[in-house]
């Protein structure tokens, strides 16, 4: 059991200090005069919720989103491995709200179903 623990503790702090150097890395151009920024062309597509439950899907224009050289997002920017990866995004519009769940009501002495005949239909 000590050892499991032991385990996830050099885990845990080797993530925080690969996050840290990341980190540290992207902020100062730690490796050199390194860029640290880049960008990437990505392609937007727009879903769009019809009334007749449809979907239509309509090409938006190329967008050039800057990104961060780096291993995870940091200063408010995208991996550029990240957005190579996902170039086409889609944009929903229109999107359906969950239905409602239907209210429950407690059985007792006001219930409507003990107080309507046995062969009436509810209106």
């Amino acid at each position: 059991m000590k050892n499991i623990l032991r385990l996830a503790q050099f885990v845990v702090l080797g993530l925080v200090l690969l996050y840290a150097g990341d980190y540290a890395s992207a902020r100062f151009r730690l490796p050199g005069d390194r860029q640290t920024l880049g960008s990437v062309d990505v392609q937007i597509m727009w879903a769009i919720k019809q009334k007749n439950g449809r979907i239509d899907y309509e090409l938006g224009d190329t967008e050039t989103r800057p990104c961060l050289y780096s291993l995870f997002p940091h200063l408010g920017y995208t991996p550029c491995w990240y957005l190579s990866r996902h170039k086409n995004q889609v944009i929903e519009v229109g999107a359906v709200a969950l239905p409602q769940r239907p209210k429950i009501r407690p059985a007792g002495f006001l219930s409507p179903k003990l107080h309507r005949p046995p062969n009436t239909k509810r209106i």
